[in-house]
């Protein structure tokens, strides 16, 4: 319950001496005493002498406002000070985009994964930043917080403190678990209030760190599976994101930060464009994403005869939809570089000689020799782009 008092405490009030009733000193005096925490001065019990006009002052220049040294039984620093002095809480905690998304051309602001909600007593603001007020989130226990001062209480975590909270996460080790977290108001390392009642944040999946071609299984959590069915034609491959402040590589789809184990994984697009470091607005279609990487076509030299005269001739082959032949022939004679090739739905990064997919029928990752790989295919046809530079993601 808010504290009430019959009449003004402090300096003056309307033109004339505060009437300083000592009931009304000492309500205010225990209010001082929660809001300043260990810096408020030793007050006379039911005395408001010069010390506590002083404090009274000292409090409301935290608000921003002219000090009066008065408390208004129906003013705002009776306000703020109930305020502070009544227990913050959490009030919920949900997950937001931490990706910019695009809606029909326009820049969805990306926030900072986690929309965290907080409210004071009466619902309204806390003191502004800078004042020697802050907010933290703790986490788990006492010993993690991080400060989320000057954030709107509607949506306290910022891109920019995404980092700090995932650092905490991943010291403890709770990838893909609920995190109990309280919010808690401090004054100058004095503890003002912490909510009562925790809410749990859902962790996101391991992360990993990035390798991808070949793809790194070590020290990486679990095996990625592939994301989809073919036959449904269901994809939902994940795909990467990395913040500021956190080394490692997120798991992300629709925007969000994946939250489920069972869905951390690429299909054969998203393991394509993620290594190569694409947009992550570019991994629904083949030609889209070759496009955003300005991958070039290729061709190939094959020799063929010419049906008037019957002589061998030198020919151009486009490899755009092309014979597996052709594009055996290319790929398999020691020709250097990076490209992508698909045939039909499927994609896959060629580096080096060796092709690296994400596979349905392979449960995932698989490497192989380009040779070795292209054998089952006979007629279906096949599109080769030549990548500028290794994948951006090989190790």
């Amino acid at each position: 319950m808010a504290t009430v008092i019959t009449a003004a405490v402090g300096e003056k009030f309307q033109g004339k001496p505060a009437p300083n009733k000592p009931d009304d000193v000492r309500k205010i005096q225990t209010l001082l005493a929660k809001a300043l925490g260990d810096t408020c001065p030793a007050l006379k019990d039911g005395v408001c002498d010069a010390a506590m006009k002083t404090a009274i002052a000292e409090f409301q220049k935290k608000w921003g406002t002219v000090p009066d040294s008065t408390v208004d039984p129906f003013g705002h620093t009776l306000k703020n000070l109930n305020r502070l002095a009544s227990p913050i809480q959490i009030s919920h905690i949900n997950l937001e985009s931490v990706v910019t998304v695009y809606t029909d051309g326009k820049n969805m602001n990306s926030r900072g994964g986690y929309r965290i909600q907080a409210r004071t007593s009466d619902g309204g603001p806390l003191p502004p930043k800078g004042s020697g007020y802050q907010l933290h989130l703790i986490v788990q226990n006492d010993r993690n917080s991080l400060e989320l001062t000057g954030g709107s209480l509607h949506d306290l975590l910022a891109k920019d403190n995404l980092g700090d909270l995932l650092n905490i996460i991943d010291d403890l080790g709770l990838w893909t678990k609920p995190v109990p977290c309280r919010i808690q108001l401090r004054y100058k390392g004095s503890m003002i209030s912490t909510s009562t009642v925790p809410k749990n944040l859902q962790a996101p999946i391991e992360p990993h760190n990035g390798v991808l071609v070949p793809l790194d299984e070590t020290n990486n959590g679990d095996v990625l599976t592939y994301q989809g069915d073919p036959d449904a034609k269901d994809f939902h491959g994940r795909m990467f994101l990395q913040v500021a402040g956190y080394s490692k590589f997120l798991f992300v789809y629709g925007g969000l930060l994946e939250t489920k184990d069972e869905f951390r994984g690429f299909d054969c697009i998203t393991y394509a464009g993620t290594a190569c470091g694409a947009s992550n607005q570019h991994m629904a279609a083949a030609p889209d994403l070759a496009q955003s990487l300005g991958a070039q076509t290729c061709s190939v030299q094959r020799k063929t005869k010419d049906p008037k005269t019957g002589k061998e001739v030198a020919k151009t082959v486009s490899l755009e939809n092309a014979d597996p032949a052709d594009v055996k022939a290319f790929l398999t004679n020691d020709t250097p570089g990076s490209f992508l090739m698909w045939s039909g739905g499927h994609v896959v990064l060629v580096v080096e000689g060796k092709v690296n997919e994400f596979a349905h029928s392979k449960g995932g990752y698989a490497q192989s020799d380009v040779e070795d790989w292209l054998e089952p295919y006979k007629t279906m046809k096949l599109t080769v782009r030549r990548l500028a530079s290794a994948p951006a993601r090989a190790g």
